[in-house]
């Protein structure tokens, strides 16, 4: 399932599936009518041909139509590839997107994180050892360490 159709899933199109059927029907509709303007050109150029003395059912008429037909169906081939490739690229590129975007977010998190890391990296080496030490012993004694410690030492010695 491409990147459109689960967000269309996740946030839906604001349609309802009888109005997706509906506009599907339309493009059916639209499509039916093209093929018989199609149709009807065609006919018509027969027709002119016909007028102008071509004989369709010579060697060198036959030719000309397989020709044309050949060319048509080319066309329509092309222009069935080019429309099928059209919602495959669509979901490429909206997922190339949304990597690019999540990329700039975290790369943009993580470059705070690096400044705010050598921040407090050059605070932490800054200040002496001994001072560590101090205020280590310091929180030991005033979180109740020594009272731990007193006890633990009375029961072992007593």
């Amino acid at each position: 399932m491409g990147l459109l159709a689960r967000l269309g899933a996740l946030w839906g199109t604001g349609q309802t599936p009888e109005e997706l059927q509906a506009e599907s029907q339309s493009y059916d509709d639209r499509l039916a009518a093209l093929q018989a303007d199609k149709q009807r050109k065609n006919q018509a150029y027969l027709d002119y041909l016909r007028e102008e003395g071509f004989d369709e059912q010579s060697e060198g008429g036959q030719r000309a139509l397989n020709e044309r037909t050949a060319l048509e169906n080319a066309h329509l081939n092309q222009q069935r590839k080019d429309t099928g490739e059209i919602p495959s690229s669509l979901n490429q590129a909206a997922d190339e997107g949304l990597a690019e975007g999540s990329r700039n977010v975290t790369g943009f998190f993580k470059g705070i994180f690096d400044v705010a890391g050598e921040a407090l990296g050059a605070v932490l080496k800054a200040v002496p050892w001994w001072v560590w030490l101090s205020v280590a012993a310091y929180l030991f004694v005033t979180m109740g360490g020594a009272g731990l410690l007193k006890r633990h030492v009375v029961k072992r010695f007593a």
